[in-house]
């Protein structure tokens, strides 16, 4: 009852993206309390206590019968304003247990208003459950929302939502199809509920065919060895020939579930669209438009993280440029300088090992960052294979650089190219062709 209320009094109740700041309005939120605060507890029960406060603790209005409870103390409005989340406490009477919701109020520009309070019998089990059920509900959405779609990477979104139906929805289990191109990308199955592989086939079979109305709930039935499954079906339809579709192994959900469902996965969708959006952003500030390795940007990011850690791994920072490359440009074009460009950064993208760096910082002059390599054995025969076996001498191309020992020999980003820098050049005058080391000169063919 005082769940419908507020749904009917506040609008944005209804959308879960909105749902920690739900309260706000537009104008003051504890002034606007005196006319809601009738309107929400007309009717209700006289052991039902409804009360709000400013944010100096200072009541603003109550029900009547709230004079019968006890006032609260400024460590509760503390704990909310720090929280900015629902917050869930009990108190007795001689005659009664309550159970205590306190929920903070925010003005429409995020200001920090009060606190409403709402006690209920704790013999009112109905209305508790949904209390404590909307309580979980937010307050993960405030949690997910403080970094998700911040810092998660949209792999990691799903395992965020696929636990919350699990706790909130008593899933027995269910599977997750990622579809693209009309053909299955990715798929998971999930829960205590181990789905048989006849049955897994079917429903695979079943999800490469979109479901009309897609964004709604459809119960659908699967039968296997004489037994009937009911599962919930959601399509997520990003295109004709891409779709998500989610499985659900359970009862058949009333209204109210399938609106905190559906608001749950419109949630999900918002949230996977943001990462993804962010995520390409990343790609194009970090990446080098020509070549689609990492930029100087990146790549001082990157060895910034390095130095951060408190005992960095051995690595081999190694800054070379190509030789000729000039009078390549000047002879041939600058396309087909630019295609050499990318035959040099596809080449080495495919022959280190995963887990190194690599990155065009400008023009001809390249970083690669090699980890777990044997600076005196197997980097110097490494070198000569890439002379060997890269597009370097089909364009006239040689290479000329320099390495570092780090963290050994360098304890910063900038320490270590500078020092790569210098022995770059001590190879130019030595006569190109090489890279240069710590007491090391490893010749290559021209």
């Amino acid at each position: 009852m005082i769940r419908d209320r507020i749904r009917s009094n506040f609008p944005s109740y209804g959308n879960v993206t909105q749902g920690v700041l739900f309260l706000a309005s537009k104008g003051g939120v504890v002034n606007y309390m005196h006319k809601w605060l009738f309107e929400l507890t007309e009717d209700l029960p006289e052991d039902v206590f409804v009360r709000v406060v400013n944010a100096n603790g200072d009541e603003i209005c109550a029900t009547e019968s709230t004079a019968q409870s006890p006032l609260h103390s400024q460590d509760i409005i503390v704990r909310v304003l720090s929280e900015r989340s629902w917050i869930v406490d009990e108190w007795k009477t001689q005659q009664r247990s309550y159970r205590e919701m306190a929920l903070p109020l925010f003005s429409s520009s995020g200001e920090f208003e009060g606190v409403l309070f709402i006690s209920i019998p704790k013999n009112y089990k109905k209305e508790l459950q949904r209390l404590r059920h909307d309580h979980e509900v937010f307050h993960w959405i405030l949690e997910i929302s403080r970094y998700v779609l911040f810092e998660s990477r949209s792999e990691e979104l799903w395992s965020q939502f696929r636990d919350l139906f699990l706790q909130l929805f008593q899933v027995q289990g269910g599977g997750f199809l990622r579809i693209a191109n009309s053909r299955v990308q990715d798929f998971e199955w999930f829960g205590r509920f181990q789905v048989p592989d006849e049955l897994r086939t079917e429903m695979t079979f079943a999800a490469m065919t979109i479901i009309e109305n897609g964004g709604k709930l459809k119960s659908i039935y699967f039968e296997h060895e004489e037994k009937v499954y009911h599962v919930i079906r959601y399509d997520w339809v990003r295109n004709c020939d891409n779709w998500d579709v989610l499985y659900l192994f359970h009862d058949p959900i009333d209204d109210e579930e399938a609106t905190l469902f559906l608001s749950l996965m419109n949630f999900y969708h918002l949230a996977v669209q943001v990462v993804e959006q962010r995520e390409m952003l990343q790609r194009k500030t970090n990446e080098d438009p020509l070549t689609g390795v990492w930029n100087r940007r990146a790549l001082e990011s990157h060895m910034e993280t390095y130095y951060a850690l408190r005992h960095p791994s051995p690595a081999i920072f190694v800054l070379f440029d190509l030789d000729h490359f000039k009078q390549l440009n000047d002879t041939q074009g600058h396309q087909t300088g630019d295609i050499a460009l990318q035959e040099v950064a596809r080449y080495f993208r495919t022959c280190i090992r995963k887990g190194d760096w690599i990155a065009r910082i400008g023009g001809d002059e390249w970083v690669l960052v090699l980890h777990e390599v044997e600076p005196q054995l197997r980097f110097p025969q490494q070198v000569r294979e890439w002379m060997e076996s890269g597009p370097f001498v089909a364009h006239g191309l040689g290479i000329t650089g320099g390495y570092v020992e780090i963290p050994q020999e360098a304890v910063s980003y900038q320490d270590a190219y500078r020092l790569a820098d210098h022995r770059l050049y001590e190879g130019k005058r030595g006569g190109r062709n090489r890279v240069v080391g710590p007491n090391t000169i490893v010749l290559l063919t021209p």
